[in-house]
């Protein structure tokens, strides 16, 4: 795992990359180099050693003139190995995933990515066609923003790292518009007018002309990555692969049954297994430490350690805990969940761990969201087109709307957004200026134009709309949001995190489950029946995970609450009349109220952090 940095076109060694690679040192804190092969190339890493944990795996990576830095693991790179040495004979001179993914590109190019199962994001010069490629895995697990300016490319493992490099605080509205909508910006698009990401699942390929080439490199395969239609086996091996060379793991666990799957499964090898759930001591509701109760009493029942983690212990103020997480983070996002994590991950690197699996994935794999058992998912005849029910939303009271949406095509934006809206459009237009889209159909088109683009040609030929819905949940929500924020406060503590559901194997099989099953198989209904010992433990039969406790904060911290409305009504974005409605909803008892308030108030503290 690293972080990663550079900059590729005319006059590039003229560009100094020391500010930048130094904000990358959390994620890479056992070594670190910048190298300037060409007067158009210069590259920097900051290495967390993880594979071959040896000096002559350090980046920048080099090998027969090309060049490459790299963040991430390859899970398959034995097997990748011993491919290319039988098929062209390749001398390796390191034991790492560094050297293997150089020769996969080096010797199949672009498609060579195909092979590739795992999480990476990586810059890659070929020096021999002075090309620079830059790539993500599908599920975006590891990040890589860049920009283009002054006939340079620039790339780099965080937008904090990257606007060193070309300082700009112009804001992209489009995007305070998403994250209001969803509470996150959506890929390639970021906060800032200047920066993008890698789109999860894409190649870009650079020329020295300036010009850029886009490749999908995800597109649905022919052949099968399955092995076995064993699930129990498959996940097996996927939790092998990710814990392979270490011998102590931790688990983030809450009493819910993902992490609980992943906890047993780890228990039963030969490693240290240790388990590590929050609670809150000072929360003034009972219903969010049942969580923590139920993890604890699992890690008992399966035979491994727990350390429970104490939110409230260090008495720190919750808005400074906002302001760490909106560091980390880079850009807004409003889950709570992700303050919530920070003390877990800060407990779990003191002590003195570097690699961590979670449960992240399988509720979009097995359908473990209540959203999908909704009657506006059932079956009925999808004969409404995007355009009429746009039009018919515009004219209808919101229950009706919500009736509408049960007749749209399946491929509607907006029946997906359906349940993601933080905002809907209808109440932004209420609240946003006259500076960003304040029509209805405008706001609108500005999400939806993401969540096509993020969603089209997802590979899924199911007629049945919950399997739409589930594909455009792993290619937007979780990746988007659940990865985003995952690797953001994990690589903040030099820690690596690590999702065995997220595995190319087990998504696959996970999918011909459900299908065969006709859909009938909600609620991770094929999970517990693989595991049906998971109940006597102590398993949440509801949905659980870490939950954080939204409304008390907001209550307990009127001063916070204030300031961050005072910046928004400063920024001249938003209506001053409306903020000032707004401004209590903490004690509305409206939960969806609460919720958007913590929204505005994140927003707010990350605009009086760019002051």
């Amino acid at each position: 795992m690293c972080g990663i940095v550079g900059c590729y076109g005319r006059n590039a060694r003229s560009i100094s990359l020391e500010k930048s690679l130094e904000k990358l040192l959390d994620r890479g804190p056992d070594s670190n180099e910048i190298c300037t092969p060409y007067d158009f190339l210069t590259l920097g890493a900051a290495r967390l050693a993880m594979t071959d944990p040896h000096e002559r795996s350090n980046q920048p990576f080099t090998k027969n003139g090309d060049w490459l830095v790299f963040n991430g693991e390859i899970y398959n790179y034995k097997q990748i190995r011993a491919m290319i040495i039988e098929e062209f004979g390749v001398n390796f001179l390191t034991s790492s995933d560094t050297e293997v993914l150089i020769e996969v590109l080096r010797l199949y190019g672009v498609a060579g990515i195909a092979h590739l199962k795992g999480m990476f994001a990586f810059a890659y010069f070929n020096g021999r066609e002075e090309q620079l490629l830059l790539a993500r895995d599908s599920l975006g697990k590891k990040p890589l923003f860049y920009l283009e300016k002054d006939d340079k490319i620039f790339w780099a493992s965080t937008i904090p790292s990257l606007r060193e490099l070309r300082r700009n605080k112009e804001l992209n509205l489009n995007s305070v518009v998403t994250f209001l909508s969803l509470g996150y910006t959506l890929d390639p698009d970021t906060i800032y007018s200047n920066i993008h990401a890698v789109k999860p699942g894409y190649c870009y390929k650079f020329d020295n002309t300036g010009s850029r080439q886009e490749f999908r490199t995800d597109d649905p395969k022919e052949d099968s990555l399955i092995e076995d239609l064993n699930l129990d086996l498959t996940l097996r091996r996927s939790v092998l692969d990710r814990i392979d060379g270490h011998n102590q793991v931790a688990v983030s666990l809450s009493g819910g049954l993902d992490s609980s799957v992943v906890a047993m499964l780890s228990a039963e090898t030969r490693k240290r297994i240790v388990a590590f759930s929050l609670c809150w001591s000072d929360s003034d509701k009972d219903r969010y430490n049942t969580d923590y109760h139920a993890a604890k009493l699992i890690a008992k029942n399966i035979g491994i350690e727990f350390i429970g983690v104490d939110f409230s212990a260090q008495n720190v103020p919750i808005a400074e805990r906002i302001r760490k997480f909106l560091k980390f983070m880079g850009e807004p996002n409003s889950n709570p969940t992700g303050i919530s994590l920070i003390p877990l991950y800060q407990e779990i690197a003191d002590k003195g761990f570097r690699l961590v699996l979670t449960g992240d994935g399988a509720d979009e794999i097995f359908g473990g969201y209540p959203r999908y058992f909704s009657k506006t998912l059932g079956p009925r005849m999808r004969v409404l087109s995007e355009n009429t029910v746009l039009s018919m939303t515009k004219r209808v009271p919101h229950k009706l709307e919500k009736g509408v949406l049960r007749f749209s095509n399946a491929d509607y934006p907006g029946l997906w957004a359906n349940f993601h809206w933080n905002f809907r459009p209808k109440e932004l237009v209420n609240l946003i200026s006259v500076k960003l889209q304040t029509d209805i159909s405008g706001i609108t088109e500005t999400v939806f134009r993401s969540i096509r683009d993020l969603s089209k040609s997802s590979g899924t030929s199911e007629s049945k709309v919950v399997a739409n819905i589930m594909e455009k949940d792993r290619r937007i929500w979780l990746t988007n949001e659940s990865n985003r924020k995952l690797d953001r406060i994990s690589m903040a503590y030099s820690i690596e995190a690590r999702s065995p559901f997220q595995d190319e194997r087990v998504i696959e099989l996970g999918k011909k489950l459900m299908s065969s099953s006709g859909y009938l198989g909600l609620g991770k209904k094929i999970l517990w029946e693989t595991y049906p010992n998971l109940s006597a433990i102590g398993v949440r039969k509801d949905k659980a995970g870490f939950i954080s406790p939204v409304g008390h904060w907001l209550r307990s911290n009127p001063t916070m609450v204030y300031e961050a409305i005072e910046a928004l009504d400063s920024s001249g974005l938003f209506y001053t009349q409306e903020l000032r409605k707004r401004q209590s909803d903490q004690f509305s008892g409206d939960f969806e109220r609460i919720r958007q308030l913590w929204s505005l108030v994140i927003l707010g503290q990350w605009l009086r952090m760019q002051e």
